[in-house]
């Protein structure tokens, strides 16, 4: 009965219970706050009338004993976890105080809300973020870590509800480019894509946690920092205790999962193996549909025909990763880590975003639309990550390299289409981390060298159908960045701390160097309050893709018919940008945390930040970037039987996209957090933002040729306002669920109106392991269905230009899941 009682304490507060004749004490466990587990090694504090300090055990615990009556409070801290801290303990005589914590695994210090646990913690750090668990979204059935992050608020998303389409997202309404891509808080080189990072390769098996950190300079002690925030995936470590699980799944489309993961530690040797699979048909499986101006095009005598003029779609995707960690401990001092991670992913691309953007002068009825191209289009990319991290604490010192390579490869099949097409590209990406942090009474001051050299590649293939012939446009370019970065941690008192970093960065990609500059105001004024002020500058690199020239397949070039006596014109992709400079910006940001005598939490941030030489594409004509600049025979693609408007193409009316440092943006918003303990087993958390996106200045040959881009209003694609509300359910006879309402307002990236979606999941044990039921969008709400192009909400429009419908994207179609999970310890 008395540990069914210290368990309870451990779900709500800390608990007073009787203790043995003598003083009082003050004792509990400290777990991760990600996956539970207990934390060793982390520094517990007491404050009071009999200060005091030690260290948890393997276990977790702490334990003050014999303490005499009166007020006191507790602190915990470990490198590489945020610091918590208790309210205010009064301890009587002969009583125990049971008082657990949860501290995140990172090594970023930040004022955020952890989303895994029914009672999040108060955090005095200088930065806002939001910690997931990978539990949490494997519970909802969701196996791409993105169809997760993208709900959140404060991200966004601007792409198809189908299963296996690309992903971009970026924090705060700033472009993909300026949120940055980390995995154990390195660079990954899918970054390196020209429109960002694309987290539709990020399966969740091998994964332990992703993190959301906000604004500028929002890292840690790394190399790298970013303008609008980062994404953080973070993998399963080794740990004390041996723990092996099985997870296989059904769901609805032909939904199939499995999952495997291994971790423990053998003498000084610890080990984390894990891998997973899922795959499914998708809502759209094997669908024939006809494409009017096509099949026209190839002389079909009626939409009647199967042979002539139709195309099967299918949503078919597969995901896979694994990872394999190894941590050498030769003594209590040092550690070696050797990490492995790998992501892949292949998509039927008829389904999933490759042929599936149809425009309007295309399209006949709704149930005859389908895709520009013909046949099946295949996709497959790869994220293959290896890294070697060496830490040694020496005296007052922590000495840190760390190494890593990042791979990525992208292969695109078009072989099908009418020409026949292809493309392959690949990132590589190797860099080295050398630092040194040095702990010195109330400061904890930091050094560091950073150098990351990037080898990029893309090449696109085309056949000629007249004569066979195939024509290549390959790019291939290396840079090198080298970074040295400073910080300290000044703790001025118990109750105010400043924290400063400084990055020096130079270029080889743009041939220029720049400092950034962060300084965080941390004050304390009580127990359950937190106050923070920051001021940070930032950068963002262009892509080096940015100074390459790319040819869309003819199958998918927009055309866009002329009318009154205008000629038609060709939109064939990319011409390189030969000035393209990093991005820059200032950021400043107040943020405010209040913990209530209940347990309740509320945490609250504005933030107002101007982005300096925004980086914008302008549409050029092919014959100003020279007379062979069109690949053999393209322009006699363009003018053949793909040419649905009976207009001839000349070099004047074929259309390039160039990305130019061109204009200047303000981005302002407010982001809050609550959450309440309803009772010992329910707990309820909202979130709830405001994003204000706005261009102050754009060059006007972006505003003449963007009638949808209008000075001082709010950008498209934006949401301006995004919250949630969630119910979680924790019983400890093994009963747990998840009841989540995710809310956008209209002007959202799906170009939906207001709307509303909710995801539940369910966990029961049953035998040996727990049963996992699930379900996303249960409600059905706007579902994303193939074809449905033009007939989203009308965009605004600069005056004297008509208001037209937009791309309309939806949301995923119901689904359910079914999972059963196995953990041995």
């Amino acid at each position: 009965m008395r540990t069914t009682f210290m368990a309870l304490c451990a779900m709500i507060a800390a608990c007073d219970i009787a203790a043995a004749a003598g003083g009082g004490e003050i004792r509990g466990v400290i777990t991760s706050a990600v996956d539970a587990r207990p934390v060793a090694g982390v520094v517990v504090s007491l404050a009071g009338p009999a200060p005091a300090q030690q260290t948890t055990d393997r276990s977790g615990r702490y334990d003050f004993k014999d303490l005499p009556p009166g007020t006191y409070s507790v602190d915990a801290a470990k490198a590489g976890y945020s610091s918590n801290s208790s309210g205010d303990i009064v301890v009587r005589e002969g009583r125990v105080v049971v008082q657990p914590f949860t501290v995140a695994p990172t090594s970023l210090k930040v004022l955020g809300q952890v989303r895994v646990s029914s009672r999040p913690v108060l955090q005095t750090a200088p930065q806002v973020y939001t910690d997931v668990g990978v539990q949490q979204i494997r519970d909802q059935g969701i196996t791409r870590i993105s169809d997760y992050l993208r709900n959140l608020p404060g991200v966004n998303s601007f792409t198809t509800a189908t299963p296996g389409d690309d992903v971009g997202l970026n924090l705060r309404g700033f472009s993909n480019l300026e949120t940055l891509a980390l995995i154990n808080g390195h660079y990954l080189a899918r970054n390196e894509d020209r429109y960002g990072m694309n987290y539709s390769d990020t399966p969740i098996f091998g994964l332990k946690s992703s993190q959301v950190v906000y604004g500028a300079g929002a890292v840690g002690f790394y190399g790298v920092d970013a303008v609008g925030g980062i994404i953080n995936l973070q993998t399963i470590e080794p740990t004390v205790e041996p723990e092996s699980s099985l997870n296989v799944g059904l769901g609805t489309y032909n939904q199939k999962i499995l999952g495997f993961q291994s971790t423990g530690t053998q003498g000084k040797l610890g080990y984390a193996v894990a891998y997973g699979q899922s795959t499914t048909d998708g809502p759209i499986d094997h669908r024939f549909v006809f494409n009017v101006p096509y099949g026209n095009a190839l002389g079909c005598a009626s939409p009647g025909t199967p042979t002539c003029g139709f195309y099967v779609v299918d949503q078919t995707t597969v995901r896979r990763s694994g990872v394999v960690s190894l941590r050498l401990t030769p003594d209590a001092s040092s550690s070696l880590t050797l990490t492995g991670i790998s992501m892949h992913a292949w998509d039927d691309g008829s389904g999933n975003g490759a042929n599936d953007m149809l425009l309007k002068q295309f399209a006949g009825s709704p149930g005859q639309q389908g895709p520009q191209g013909s046949g099946p289009v295949w996709l497959d990319t790869g994220i293959n990550d290896g890294e070697l991290r060496y830490a040694k604490r020496m005296g007052q010192n922590l000495v840190v390299v760390d190494g890593f390579q990042s791979h990525f490869n992208a292969g695109r099949n078009y072989q099908f289409n009418i020409p026949p097409a292809w493309s392959q590209g690949f990132s590589t990406v190797r860099g080295l981390t050398v630092s040194d942090q040095i702990f010195v009474r109330k400061h904890t001051l930091g050094i560091g060298y950073y150098a990351q050299a990037a080898h990029d590649y893309l090449n696109s293939f085309s056949q000629d159908p007249a004569t066979g012939a195939i024509s290549a446009s390959p790019f291939d370019t290396s840079y090198v960045n080298n970074n040295i970065f400073v910080k300290d941690e000044w703790q001025v008192s118990s109750k105010f701390a400043v924290d400063s970093n400084l990055w020096i960065k130079h270029s080889t990609l743009t041939h220029s160097s720049h400092l950034d500059p962060r300084v965080a105001l941390v004050d304390r004024p009580t127990s359950n309050d937190v106050f923070r002020l920051s001021a940070s500058g930032g950068q963002t690199y262009p892509s080096a893709f940015v100074t390459a020239s790319t040819f869309n397949p003819i199958a998918t070039v927009n055309f866009v018919c002329g009318t009154n006596g205008q000629p038609a014109q060709a939109q064939i992709g990319n011409a390189p940008s030969v000035t393209a400079l990093p991005e820059t910006s200032r950021d400043i940001e107040l943020s405010y945390g209040h913990r209530s005598a209940a347990g309740a939490t509320l945490q609250a941030n504005v933030y107002d930040t101007i982005l300096y030489n925004q980086l914008l594409g302008t549409a050029v004509a092919a014959s100003t970037l020279g007379a062979n600049y069109l690949p053999p025979g393209y322009l006699a693609q363009l003018n053949g039987p793909r040419n649905p408007c009976g207009q001839t193409i000349t070099p004047d009316n074929v259309i390039a996209t160039v990305t130019e440092n061109l204009g200047r943006s303000r981005y302002r918003g407010v982001e809050a957090d609550l959450s309440y303990p309803l009772t010992r087993t329910l707990s309820a958390d909202g979130a709830y933002n405001i994003q204000i996106a706005t261009p102050d200045f754009v060059d006007q040959r972006v505003y003449s040729t963007s009638p949808g881009l209008i000075i001082g209003s709010q950008y498209f694609g934006v949401p301006q306002h995004k919250g949630s509300f969630g119910l979680r359910l924790d019983d400890q006879r093994g009963v747990s669920g998840d009841l989540i309402g995710y809310f956008s307002s209209a002007n959202n990236p799906n170009n939906l109106p207001g709307y509303v979606m909710v995801n539940s999941d369910m966990r029961f044990k049953v035998g040996p392991g727990h049963i996992v039921l699930a379900a996303v969008n249960m409600l059905g709400k706007h579902v994303y269905d193939y074809g449905l192009q033009f007939i989203g909400g009308p965009q605004a429009q600069q005056a004297g230009n008509a208001i037209l419908p937009t791309e309309l994207f939806g949301l995923p179609q119901p689904s359910a899941s079914i999972q059963y999970e196995i953990t041995a310890r």
